[in-house]
């Protein structure tokens, strides 16, 4: 056995419930069993000191919020960044929110304690709300690093129970009947140093995580037959034990879309699902895409428009090899391009009907504008065969930047002084140094990445009758009130589509993006951060991974930062110079992957990207494992944020020309 721990896993199970009055479970315990199992066959055996176990009578409230303290925030054995394992099976359930408590739905979701709803010290004992749950996780990922998983075979909806002829049946209790106090577990939050509250076990957590075992609305089953299970912890753990060694290439957002449940649909949320599991490593190398044949025998691939994909735009297919990329089968062309899917015609390789039945691609060579750079004749170039077409031009006006060096041993300089109109209306001037050890045509690919992603747009004919999304999902800017962030001013910062914000306000700010949609349709909600000081692409909000509900239903708004996710501030690269920043928000009747658009900075060195590389030297490439949706529309609108010494001004574009 090992001397050093490979995880540290918490282990909470509870199928008998003290009170009378909460229904007993029955395949909790076998549950956790099988997570442990699992875990010591793909990561190898760990200590047991590595492994808490709470079970039925011992995973009291007061037991569980013990052993987080003990077992992981505390544990001198545990050092920054190893892996972090928390599961949870047993009752999930909602509560009233307290008074004071702004949180969107009026209510909180909790976990179920199996002291639940009995007396202790002359009280109720109630659930353990979400707050809390959050509140642990980002003191723990304070101390130990994020590398935590939260695996959580529970729900927390009165929704209907979709058993299949008595086959099934729920793991959530509906309605909690314990009301929370209004300081409930207070000093955990204040020691998370929380600058709000954070509602919900889903959002776009930085601190873990999370793999549900159904989506909103929906009930987490176990099965009754046979030895009792929970179907999503047997479909996670079978599909664990299938990976083997390739768990190690395989991302949380490639696991959660491969098991296949007919009664609930599990999640994958946070803003680190592509991260490879259990690990820091994340893979930003280009996506694959689901392909598959259609009725009429053509090759579909998931993706479309949304994605940014044209008629024209080149992929390379690829075997379903657990990723990796050592064998291409053919390059093909989009051909019938949709909003969200579209049709491949091969140009090289096999033909289409010889190919076989498990299929992925991977863009090749985008059908779009080269990105036009100027160089200094000291400076070695070549056209690029890159995924996104380069040119070089001798005309220093018909350029989107410049490249300048002193000459050879001296690096190369950035310069972009207004090429590109958008950028340079809003960021002005900006002067970068590429490190000397770094690739130009890498750097230069990212950057072409980064502007064909900030400028394009949707088409008015793929909308139904003519009708402008963006015009209808509106975006509002709101400033949070200090010092616990909890509600906003209620004054939309916003007129005629500018928000005028000083400068010295934005140190202390903390600022949410409403998203009103007065449309007839559900629509998911993509909202991106486009840093034109570094040429980084971040996500704000995207719907967990999986299938969901619409992030906003017709006639209603979302608000991103606030409720699942905290208040964002705004920031300044220099005090001195203007400063810009583009939020870009996407919005589509489909539940689509859009994390091909996410990219670190191509100036950024960081350990937690580095690929894993297969003995045979390839390195395997991020998998968006879902099927091409038949139908859907998509829009665009554009925020751009302008800070300078005078003012903070933010532009909501809804079309940008």
């Amino acid at each position: 056995m090992s001397d050093s721990p490979r995880y540290f896993l918490l282990s909470i199970a509870i199928n008998e419930y003290l009170c009378d009055d909460i229904p007993n479970l029955n395949g909790c315990l076998n549950d956790a069993a099988a997570i442990e199992s699992c875990l010591a066959k793909i990561f190898g055996p760990t200590p047991t000191t590595a492994i808490l176990s709470l079970r039925n009578a011992s995973a009291t409230r007061s037991a569980i919020l013990a052993s987080f303290e003990s077992h992981l925030i505390e544990n001198p054995a545990i050092h920054k960044n190893d892996p972090i394992i928390i599961y949870y099976a047993g009752h999930g359930g909602q509560a009233e929110a307290p008074r004071g408590w702004a949180s969107p739905s009026g209510t909180i979701e909790t976990i179920c304690p199996s002291d639940e709803a009995t007396v202790a010290f002359g009280r109720l004992v109630p659930g353990i709300p979400d707050v809390t749950i959050n509140a642990l996780l980002r003191t723990l990922a304070h101390e130990k690093g994020n590398n935590i998983t939260f695996i959580c075979d529970s729900c927390h909806s009165g929704g209907i129970n979709r058993d299949i002829a008595g086959a099934t049946r729920p793991r959530t209790r509906g309605w909690s009947s314990v009301p929370l106090p209004l300081d409930i577990d207070h000093y955990l939050r204040e020691r998370a140093k929380d600058e709000s509250v954070t509602f919900g076990f889903r959002g776009n957590h930085t601190s873990h995580i999370l793999l549900a075992a159904c989506g909103e609305g929906e009930t987490a089953d176990e099965g009754l037959q046979g030895n009792h299970f929970g179907l999503f912890t047997a479909a996670l753990t079978k599909q664990l034990l299938l990976l083997g060694p390739d768990f190690e290439y395989t991302s949380y957002s490639a696991l959660i879309n491969s098991l296949q449940l007919t009664s609930q649909h599990p999640q994958c949320d946070g803003d680190l699902a592509d991260r490879y599991l259990f690990s820091r490593r994340t893979n930003f190398t280009p996506c694959f895409f689901r392909v598959t044949t259609d009725e009429s025998g053509e090759l579909r691939v998931a993706a479309g428009e949304v994605h940014g994909v044209v008629p024209g735009t080149e992929m390379k297919v690829y075997r379903d090899s657990a990723g990796r990329t050592d064998i291409d089968l053919a390059v093909f062309v989009c051909h019938n391009v949709g909003s969200v899917s579209s049709t491949l015609r091969t140009t090289t390789g096999r033909n289409v009907t010889q190919m076989p039945t498990h299929l992925w691609a991977a863009v090749h060579r985008w059908n779009i504008g080269p990105l036009k750079i100027h160089a200094q004749a000291s400076i070695e170039c070549t056209e690029s065969t890159s995924e996104y077409p380069l040119t070089f031009v001798s005309l220093h006006s018909h350029r989107h930047l410049t490249l300048r060096s002193n000459g050879p041993g001296y690096p190369i300089v950035i310069d972009r002084l207004g090429g590109d109109h958008l950028i340079a209306e809003y960021a002005g001037q900006y002067r970068t140094e590429i490190p000397q050890n770094f690739s130009l045509p890498a750097v230069l690919s990212k950057i072409a990445h980064f502007h064909y992603h900030l400028g394009r747009q949707t088409s008015p004919e793929i909308l139904p009758d003519s009708v402008r999304v963006s015009q209808l999902a509106k975006l509002h800017l709101y400033r949070m009130l200090p010092p616990r962030y909890l509600t906003s001013d209620k004054k939309n910062l916003l007129k005629r589509n500018i928000a005028h914000i000083d400068i010295s306000e934005i140190q202390s700010a903390r600022y949410t993006i409403e998203i009103s949609n007065d449309s007839p349709w559900g629509l998911y909600v993509y909202l991106f951060s486009f840093d034109p000081s570094n040429y980084s692409i971040e996500a704000l909000h995207m719907p967990p991974l999986g299938v969901t509900s619409p992030c906003v239903r017709a006639n209603h708004s979302f608000v991103v930062g606030y409720g699942d996710s905290n208040p964002f501030r705004l920031q300044t690269h220099s005090h001195d110079a203007p400063d810009a920043a583009f939020f870009k928000l996407f919005v589509c009747t489909e539940n689509v992957n859009m994390r091909h658009i996410l990219q670190r900075s191509p100036f950024e060195i960081s350990e937690t990207s580095t690929p894993t590389v297969h003995s045979d030297g390839q390195i395997p490439r991020a998998r968006i494992d879902q099927r091409p949706p038949s139908s859907g529309f998509w829009d665009v609108s554009l925020a751009v944020v302008t800070i300078s010494k005078l003012s903070f001004r933010k532009k909501f574009i809804h079309r940008w020309t």
